[in-house]
């Protein structure tokens, strides 16, 4: 079972009943970070003064700026129950992004290559552009760009 917390700003997170003793401690705010909300409190510090910490980190017990990634498998902030939230490293983190806003095509990973006027399709792995092909359709260089995520990304290749 799952339950909703409320935030500010009319908006609510979405938790696992075995983790509404540990949230239900904390007044939540809604938080816009990029185009995704997420849940965030203050905490008192151990040398006193107040910090902010994300519903997800504290969920999965992680402490503000110790360097380590939570990712929203969904991409949804607000779902924090545990089927949704997963340890990652930022490269993973980033696999999992949505399809950036200025996105043409309506495909991630997919171009129109002006000079052949056909649709092509490219992948980013370790900082490096990986040409997958021309195709005829955006659809079919959205397939290439599919099997591609799947074979390098893993679990974490968002393709939509």
């Amino acid at each position: 079972m799952t339950r909703e917390i409320p935030l500010t700003q009319g908006k609510f997170a979405i938790i696992d009943d075995d983790d509404f003793d540990i949230v239900n401690k904390h007044k939540w705010c809604a938080v816009k970070d990029g185009g995704t909300f997420y849940a965030r409190t203050n905490v008192l510090r151990k040398g006193g003064g107040y910090i902010a910490i994300s519903m997800h980190r504290l969920i999965l017990g992680l402490i503000p700026n110790d360097g380590k990634q939570v990712d929203h498998r969904d991409c949804d902030g607000l779902n924090n129950t545990r089927a949704n939230i997963r340890f990652s490293t930022q490269t993973e983190n980033l696999r999992n992004q949505r399809i950036s806003s200025r996105n043409k095509s309506g495909f991630k990973g997919v171009s129109w290559f002006k000079r052949e006027k056909k649709w092509k399709a490219d992948i980013r792995l370790d900082g490096k552009g990986i040409f997958l092909g021309i195709f005829a359709t955006k659809e079919e260089a959205h397939q290439a760009y599919c099997m591609a995520a799947t074979e390098y990304f893993g679990k974490f290749a968002r393709v939509r």
